[in-house]
């Protein structure tokens, strides 16, 4: 009584660990591989005669792996694929039904159990159908660990060992790789593989990637989500991540770089905001300065901050990839001591002119630090003797001018003429312990 107990507990415990796939259950969404697929207990084999009113004919595979009909006799079909049960069963079912043409097919999908183990969230053991595959017995197991592997999956019990590959299943709609249940018993999902490459730039998913030894350029960029409408395909590049050369053969730790296309100088554009006399989109040409901008947008307006004007710019690729849609500020641009703006401009820039608000900011190592009102042409001292002068008995001073639009500051002297806007920061130097 206690032993059938204890079955009873260990029957309920498999039962709960056991994922069963229920509901209806779908037709198999890929023609079966008759080579692949392992003939199993409860499989129904439908039997058709060719060009015959003879009616179809339904074997059923028993616990033991066997066919036992009462006409045609015993077949053993354990371990067999479908292509050798049609083998078996071929010849003597067109003798017993003298017929010259029959069809062997299986009927419907079936449960069988799926041990998985390895990298997944929940190893164990699992039902699912053989209408199913691969994929969606991970997904039951909690799907794959970030550790986990997903290109050198193992699926292991049948007529051969089949190689799981989701990457190629997921980009490049390849089922091949991702097989029916009925394959085998065992899934294996293995950790990582070391063996990696990174493809940045223009395509839609840039990412690390596992390298296999049929693995190419072209395949690896496909991999990575396939390229995006703006990619330059002409001048994708193999780099090494060592020496930052570009090279032609590609192997573990490379990085594939692709740019973006170059546009023709009648497309490039420059955008100008802010206190300008006709902000917006403006073309681009070679050598452009950011005076010549200012006069194509019809000058400052009359309360502009000339001295605060930046130019955001986005980054060019670097030899890791790294760019991306976020900018960069550039301040300081113009000469206050001859009020000049010769900047050249790249393509894509943004210029931003702000407006002026009349006071300058003094903080730091001053005596009296505060806001004070903007004096054009003033140097950098008349502030700071503003704010009551330098704290005294002190080995020395850094001066620095923030930029608040670009967030930016600078190291400048006392002689330094300061914009509408700005901020000094006053501080002290150290004495050397």
């Amino acid at each position: 009584m206690k032993l059938f107990k204890l079955f009873l507990l260990l029957s309920l415990l498999l039962s709960f660990h056991l994922v069963s796939a229920g509901g209806n259950i779908p037709p198999f969404d890929q023609p079966v591989n008759p080579d692949l697929y392992l003939i199993r207990p409860g499989d129904t084999l439908q039997v058709i005669f060719i060009k015959s009113k003879i009616k179809p004919v339904q074997l059923i595979v028993d616990p033991e792996g066997k066919i036992v009909d009462e006409t045609l006799g015993i077949f053993d079909l354990s371990h067999t694929s479908l292509t050798q049960a049609r083998v078996i069963l071929e010849k003597s079912l067109k003798e017993n039904y003298n017929v010259r043409e029959i069809s062997i097919s299986i009927s419907s999908p079936r449960l069988v159990t799926v041990t998985i183990y390895g990298a997944v969230v929940k190893p164990g053991i699992y039902k699912g159908y053989t209408s199913q595959r691969v994929s969606e017995i991970i997904k039951k197991a909690g799907g794959i660990l970030p550790i986990g592997s997903r290109r050198w999956i193992v699926f292991s019990g049948g007529v051969r060992d089949l190689k799981v590959d989701l990457d190629e299943t997921n980009y490049l709609s390849s089922l091949d790789y991702d097989p029916y249940l009925y394959a085998g018993y065992t899934l294996y999902i293995p950790n990582r593989s070391n063996s990696l490459v990174q493809v940045i730039g223009e395509v839609n998913n840039p990412r690390e990637i596992e390298l296999l030894p049929d693995d190419n350029v072209s395949k690896l960029i496909a991999l990575a989500g396939g390229l995006t409408p703006f990619a330059d395909t002409t001048a994708v590049k193999i780099i090494s991540p060592n020496d930052h050369q570009t090279k032609k053969t590609l192997e573990v730790g490379d990085i594939i770089l692709v740019p973006p296309q170059k546009k023709s100088e009648n497309e490039l554009k420059i955008a100008i905001f802010g206190a300008v006399t006709q902000p917006g989109y403006y073309s681009f040409r070679a050598k452009m300065t950011l005076a010549e901008l200012i006069q194509e947008a019809g000058g400052f307006l009359s309360n502009a901050s000339k001295g605060l004007t930046t130019i955001f710019r986005k980054p060019a690729f670097n030899y890791a990839g790294k760019v991306t849609e976020l900018r960069f500020p550039i301040s300081h641009l113009m000469d206050n001591n001859k009020g000049k703006l010769s900047f050249n401009l790249q393509a894509e820039d943004s210029v931003f002119v702000p407006i002026n608000v009349g006071y300058v900011r003094v903080s730091g190592a001053v005596l009296d630090p505060g806001y004070f009102p903007y004096v054009q042409g003033k140097k950098a001292l008349f502030y700071i003797n503003n704010a009551g002068g330098f704290i005294p008995n002190t080995k020395g001073e850094d001066i620095f001018i923030y930029n608040p639009i670009a967030k930016l500051s600078s190291k400048v002297s006392s002689e330094t003429i300061v914009s509408d806007g700005s901020e000094i920061i006053v501080k002290q130097i150290k004495e050397s312990q």
